[in-house]
């Protein structure tokens, strides 16, 4: 991942080799493209349904982030199979990483935190 690496802070995080470490721990390295680790890896075999039972999903994410397009393909995924309607995605334009905790991302933290409570709000009322 180099797209928006001098947006985002995460670049050494990610580069480290930390991130797929910790996630993969003592597993076999090929765990590091499982679904249940990586569901967004482009590494994986992806087959009709394999999302299907997930709950309704909201996601966040920032357009200046690293992981943006692992994040997009997650969401492609996640819709193919759940249906658009059950998967929320907010992607706020200029933002990096972690942007909801950083108060100098506004306005738009707080429009996303909005966005987010509406989609909460409705979660609720459905069940």
């Amino acid at each position: 991942m180099v797209r928006h690496s001098r947006t985002d802070y995460v670049g050494p995080i990610l580069n480290s080799g930390y991130t797929r470490d910790a996630l993969v721990g003592d597993l076999p390295a090929e765990a590091a493209s499982s679904v249940w680790i990586s569901p967004a890896s482009l590494k994986m075999k992806v087959s009709t349904g394999m999302f299907s039972q997930i709950p309704r999903t909201c996601i966040v994410v920032g357009g200046e982030e690293m992981t943006l397009d692992p994040v997009v393909t997650l969401r492609d995924r996640l819709q193919a199979d759940m249906g658009k309607e059950a998967v929320t995605y907010i992607e706020a334009v200029d933002c990096t990483h972690d942007f909801l905790m950083m108060g100098w991302h506004e306005p738009e933290r707080t429009n996303v935190l909005r966005e987010v409570a509406v989609w909460v709000d409705r979660l609720w009322k459905s069940v």
